[in-house]
């Protein structure tokens, strides 16, 4: 709930302790905190407090909360007499769920030296040269004592008090329905369930497969196989599973040692939760990813002495990639100077996605010639059978099926009918994306093996050059080669295991 910008006056239900001396000085005023008579304040009369600020010619109304909190301190029970009233509750709370801002509750030049004009219009000062404190001391000596004046002071603080109360309340009951509020080491405890379970990991590497019909059928049944997020949740909520960090000082100071991430009684992962932290750490890790390969700084650029076209394919096959070797060459691994402020449990995210080859998967990058922009058109990605004789429209639109008549001549819109359309509908579309998966991991074969072929050519190139170092040169094409060819095997692991998924579901 939003706090409202401006205090409705409660003056039919304030009432304040008055002094039964109406000649008593502001000097000597007590502020009606005596146990004299209880009166209400309609009793009281006009407030020319209230009448001051509730003229926009004197007071902008965007103002009128922190000057009322200005004048209730030490008048309202809830507001102390201390230029600080931060650590005074609710204040604390609210500063605490993000429900205020430090601004209202903080005293201004400005505000006090015009409450002081107010009270003494003769008054002169140079705001200059006086500081916050010694401004409130000038106002603590010159006490209101007006008993209209107080009980309208202590009626708006009172309301709104009262909103700050009843927001925390609900930010409270929120908190506590939702099981709590997610923290670093519960996304800590996330990543890491992926990165320890390995059947986790291969239903992550599932989530984005298209299912079957059969599948899409028992999706709801309690017969159906539990999906990633199903899995990753029980893994996070099991008590006893009490996993901790790998030790990684280079990546980060934070991971210097061991860090264990039990889990929080006040917070528990749902399916639904899951879904949006991953969605939310998809974002947040593509864009540490992209700063990192645009930095000049960054372990991950690319040698500028490489032509323009391979500087563009390498940066689109090692997007995200973490190469230790160029690192070292700059000085160690420098992840974390991406951070841009973000928490520090992004870098081990980043970190385990890297080493279980899952950056390009989980950001979903798209080749340069497959993206749509403003001024080109996506390339084609996978062709349909093409024939001298089929039906298609000039824009290879399909015709629209005619629908089936019944003897009556009238159309048969039965279940089962719309249930075939529906299964041949689902069919084609998940045939269309298993050949285009296909495709595009057999392009992605096809482009590290040119790269292999080209990185063997160099190599003999700088052998015979009078500066090759059989060494550190030789060092370096090695395990760049064995890199490339780790990746292919894998891709073709992964092709072959598309491909026997594809002939299960034909």
């Amino acid at each position: 709930m939003v706090i409202p910008a401006e205090l409705t006056t409660t003056n039919n239900v304030t009432a304040i302790h008055c002094s039964d001396d109406a000649g008593l000085t502001n000097a000597s005023c007590d502020n009606g905190n005596n146990n004299n008579e209880l009166l209400p304040a309609a009793a009281l009369g006009t407030s020319s407090i209230q009448e001051y600020i509730e003229d926009q010619r004197e007071l902008d109304p965007d103002k009128k909360v922190p000057y009322i909190l200005m004048l209730a301190r030490g008048i309202h029970e809830n507001v102390p007499m201390d230029v600080d009233i931060t650590n005074a509750e609710p204040f604390k709370t609210a500063l605490a769920f993000n429900i205020l801002k430090r601004k209202p509750l903080s005293l201004s030049k400005a505000l006090l030296c015009q409450e002081l004009k107010r009270r003494n219009p003769d008054r002169k000062m140079n705001i200059n040269n006086k500081k916050v404190d010694d401004l409130f001391s000038l106002l603590k000596e010159d006490n209101i004592c007006d008993p209209a004046d107080i009980a309208y002071i202590q009626g708006e603080t009172t309301v709104y008090i009262d909103n700050l109360k009843f927001s925390i309340d609900d930010v409270e009951k929120k908190r506590k329905d939702s099981g709590g509020r997610i923290e670093a080491s519960d996304r800590l405890r996330y990543i890491m369930a992926l990165d320890l379970d390995g059947s986790i990991r291969e239903a992550y590497m599932r989530s984005q497969d298209v299912m079957n019909r059969q599948e899409l059928d028992a999706r709801n049944s309690v017969a159906a196989a539990q999906d990633f997020h199903s899995l990753i949740s029980a893994k996070f909520n099991n008590i006893d599973w009490v996993p901790k960090t790998s030790v990684n000082s280079d990546l980060h100071s934070y991971f210097a040692e061991e860090v264990a991430c039990p889990k929080r009684d006040s917070y528990s992962m749902t399916i639904e939760k899951s879904k949006q932290l991953v969605q939310d750490m998809k974002h947040r890790l593509n864009e540490i990813c992209k700063r990192y390969e645009r930095s000049g700084n960054g372990s991950g650029q690319i040698d500028s002495d490489s032509g323009e076209d391979d500087q563009d394919f390498l940066l689109e096959l090692n997007f995200g990639r973490f190469n230790l070797e160029l690192a070292l060459m700059k000085g160690g691994d420098d992840r974390q100077n991406f951070l841009n402020h973000e928490p520090v449990d992004l870098l081990y995210w980043w970190d385990v996605m890297d080493r279980h080859n899952l950056i390009h998967f989980t950001t979903a990058q798209l080749r340069g010639d497959n993206a749509a922009t403003s001024d080109s058109r996506p390339a084609l990605t996978a062709y349909g059978e093409s024939s001298g004789n089929n039906n298609n429209d000039r824009n290879g639109n399909q015709p629209r099926k005619k629908s089936k008549k019944t003897k009556n001549g009238e159309e048969n819109n039965s279940l089962s009918t719309l249930n075939e359309e529906m299964n041949e509908n689902v069919s084609t579309v998940g045939f269309a994306l298993c050949k285009m998966n296909e495709q595009s991991v057999m392009e992605q074969i096809d482009d590290l093996t040119h790269r292999k072929r080209q990185l063997k050519n160099d190599w003999r190139k700088e052998k015979k050059g009078a500066e090759y170092d059989s060494d550190d040169d030789g060092e370096f094409y090695n395990s760049a080669i064995e890199e490339i060819e780790q990746l292919i095997r894998a891709k073709q692991g992964y092709l072959e295991s598309l491909l026997q998924e594809h002939s299960k579901r034909s």
